[in-house]
């Protein structure tokens, strides 16, 4: 069986190289734009081998809002990308040499700073190059440094943080980082065939082991990433067919491994499956005949589902009592593709599964599709039937966190079916207690439900087609209407609907883009910002776009017809800031760089910032040049043209860096001069520790004031007041004296609404 290989490219956000004058100045250009265009990342792929009655608050009509969008254009045909160029309204990188072929599941990122994209089928190999955020920096890109480089037999965590390497006759536990070995074990595998199964917090990882040089039983292991020995929780006898990966149960305290013994006297006990524990109990066997298929994943900690691939195109679920066989027919649901793209939905709770059980009858076009949808009460075993209907879809939407609610879109078949009194239209919300549906909104016609379940971003349509807007659960709009598709397309219930969009982490943002190739990003404080035009369009439906945050929301990969960019949007309201350049102009005014390349600027004293960036492009600590609290400098690492602001930066124009200003940069000599005579600085101790030591002669002597854990930028704008960017390893922090520097505070500076 093959094996998915996991190759991780991080991709470098390139900084632009700085021409320079004989003095060392930089060199700058003139401009007449606040637009820039896209700066270009090469990208490198090598591989290392590591390495319904309405009751309670009433329905909401969404108000006329003109929408915000640039005109669509007036007709549907999809543009050629050949003839297309992209135009971007925020910084941005694009990435050279991104795979074709990826689907969304392929692709995630890790952390911050990278990218994940599994483009083959082998052993796991991944190369690590480091995403810039502020695109300052260009990092090598070197294979990474591990012990395991072009060896055989690995199996990674998902993570990449453990690798198991087989030999045939013994294992060895890695930790990837370091390469320290954890433990080694006598295990006998010939073939090294381990598929080995990790919990979703990587402390366990489970292995079924045989020998195939000989007829005898296969033992199921459990290995503890804590340095343990691996243990066996249970053996499965000799048997010519196959072993499937185990699965963990939800709590991480049972195993499912699926079966299929050739040898069986019955076709219908050829595939079957065993349930293996932790506690040391006996291995559960039911005899119980399942799919054909490879894997017995859990759906609550009593429930697995053996369902599996049939008839081509279809995937079927069939849901049984994990230990005792019992089947649980009115769960069973199956995907077969335009009609039953939905997936089942379980509440957070695992008490309520949400099934289409929709006719999957997809080969003769002259039966009538009956559209049903169930809902389980998984600890009642009690199904109850939501809808049956031929002329209406429900749109799955979500599960409140608290597993309160389930919100769906009840929406016609075609545009000439008509609305029933006791089956409005919109945005419902169903009490699975009661089985009841509260209409939130009866304009909207698609939704998708934030992670947080406070929002969600629904399509509305009039005679032009479709707009988008974020909501919040009592149906209200919180931004204004953007204009997103020039046609009524009813299409039927899927996980896309007629555009593309993704949500943040955080819920705080969602970014999609129009039928004419922008892109947009809403925000729940009522903002909406065009991110670009011109996005290279396909004929796929609907647009082949994928978008993809980063787990902090700060950037967002875009891909649009196998073009790819990352892209970092404007600031958050309330978002928490790490500096990395600081000029202070008085004791409550101050400018800065932020880790992203944003301009910020305080009036304060330092606890809230605003985003005063000009041209949406990259700025580094030493492109920042600040004469008073009014007039600033900053010069662009992408284009290298000087922005100028003499309002503090409520508007910028392209000009002249003037010799006469001093960079944000710390002085050569590390010294923080307030005058002639009055410095600041910090010496290296050795062992991590620094002293803070102050001269009142102009350096002839100095003394220590403090003796401090940090290294890092000091800022002073009288003989009390200063401030620091703190850095101790990779913690970056802000700080604040009021007397001189003998005590320090922290401020977390977040940006102001």
């Amino acid at each position: 069986m093959l094996r998915k290989f996991s190759f991780v490219i991080v991709f470098l956000l390139l900084a632009a190289c700085q021409a320079a004058t004989d003095d060392g100045r930089p060199r700058m250009a003139t401009a007449t734009a606040d637009r820039r265009p896209t700066t270009v990342v090469a990208v490198q792929t090598t591989s290392t081998a590591l390495a319904m009655p309405t009751t309670g608050r009433q329905p909401m009509t969404v108000p006329s809002v003109t929408p915000t969008a640039t005109p669509l254009p007036s007709s549907t045909a999809s543009p050629s990308p050949a003839v297309m160029d992209v135009q971007w309204f925020e910084r941005n990188q694009e990435i050279l040499g991104w795979p074709t072929d990826v689907s969304d599941k392929d692709i995630s990122w890790v952390n911050e700073q990278s990218i994940k994209v599994q483009v083959g089928f082998a052993y796991n190999e991944y190369q690590t190059v480091q995403i810039a955020p502020d695109g300052s920096t260009l990092p090598s890109i070197s294979p990474t440094a591990t012990p395991f480089h072009n060896e055989i037999g690995l199996h990674y965590s998902p993570s990449g943080t453990f690798v198991m390497l087989c030999d045939n006759t013994s294992l060895s536990l890695y930790r990837v980082a370091d390469g320290h070995l954890l433990r080694q074990a006598n295990v006998n595998n010939s073939k090294c065939q381990l598929f080995p199964a990790w919990t979703q917090d990587e402390s366990a990882v489970a292995f079924v082991s045989s020998n195939d040089l000989v007829e005898e039983s296969s033992s199921v292991y459990v290995w503890m990433t804590d340095g343990s020995l691996p243990f066996i929780v249970g053996k499965i006898p000799y048997l010519k067919g196959v072993i499937g990966p185990p699965e963990w149960s939800p709590d991480m305290k049972k195993l499912a491994i699926y079966i299929q013994d050739l040898t069986s006297a019955s076709p219908d006990t050829e595939n079957i499956y065993y349930v293996a524990y932790l506690d040391g109990r006996q291995m559960c066997i039911t005899g119980v005949g399942i799919a054909h298929t490879w894997s017995v994943p859990w759906l609550t900690n009593e429930i697995v589902d053996g369902g599996g691939r049939c008839c081509g195109n279809c995937d079927f679920h069939g849901y049984l009592i994990a230990e005792t066989g019992e089947s649980l027919p009115e769960m069973d649901w199956a995907d077969c593709g335009y009609f039953h793209a939905q997936n089942a939905l379980l509440s957070p709770d695992r008490r309520w599964f949400v099934v289409d059980k929709t006719n999957p009858d997809y080969f003769d076009a002259k039966v009538t599709h009956v559209f049903a949808y169930t809902l389980f009460d998984l600890q009642m075993q009690q199904p109850y039937t939501l809808s049956a209907s031929t002329d209406t879809f429900l749109d799955f939407v979500g599960w409140t966190v608290d597993s309160s609610e389930f919100y769906l879109v009840r929406r016609p078949v075609t545009d000439t079916v008509g609305e029933q009194l006791d089956s409005p239209f919109g945005l419902l919300a169903l009490d699975p207690h009661t089985q009841q549906f509260r209409l939130m909104s009866k304009d909207i016609r698609y939704a998708w439900l934030s992670p947080d379940g406070q929002s969600v971003f629904g399509l509305s349509n009039d005679e032009s087609g479709f707009m988008g807007a974020i909501y919040n659960l009592d149906g209200e709009p919180l931004t204004p209407l953007t204009r997103v598709t020039i046609q009524n397309g009813w299409v039927a219930p899927a996980d896309l609907g007629p555009i593309r969009l993704a949500w943040s982490n955080d819920s705080r943002q969602v970014a999609f883009r129009d039928v004419s190739g922008a892109l947009w990003l809403a925000r729940t404080d009522g903002n909406v910002t065009q991110l670009a035009a011109g996005l290279p369009m396909s004929t796929g439906w609907p647009f082949d776009t994928g978008l993809f945050w980063s787990p902090d929301g700060k950037m967002l990969l875009v891909l649009a017809d196998d073009c790819a960019w990352v892209v970092t949007p404007p600031l958050l309201s309330g978002q928490h800031l790490t500096l990395t350049a600081l000029r202070m102009v008085d004791d409550t005014t101050s400018w800065a760089i932020e880790t992203n390349g944003h301009i910020v600027r305080i009036t304060d004293g330092g606890q809230t910032w605003r985003d005063v960036s000009p041209a949406r492009e990259t700025y580094a600590p030493k492109d920042l040049s600040v004469l008073d609290a009014s007039n600033a400098w900053v010069l662009s690492s992408g284009s290298q043209i000087a922005w100028q602001t003499t309002d503090g930066g409520q508007s910028w124009q392209a000009g002249q860096l003037p010799p006469a200003v001093t960079p944000a940069a710390p002085a050569p000599d590390g010294v923080e001069w307030l005058d002639a005579a009055l410095g600041w600085r910090l010496r290296d101790n050795g062992a991590g520790v620094y002293d803070l030591e102050q001269t009142r002669d102009g350096g002839q002597t100095w003394a220590t004031i403090k003796t401090v854990l940090w290294n890092g930028q000091l800022d002073f704008v009288n003989e009390m007041n200063g401030w620091a960017i703190a850095h101790i390893g990779e913690a970056v922090a802000l700080l604040r004296t009021t007397d001189g520097g003998r005590t320090w505070g922290e401020i977390k500076p977040v940006v102001a609404p």
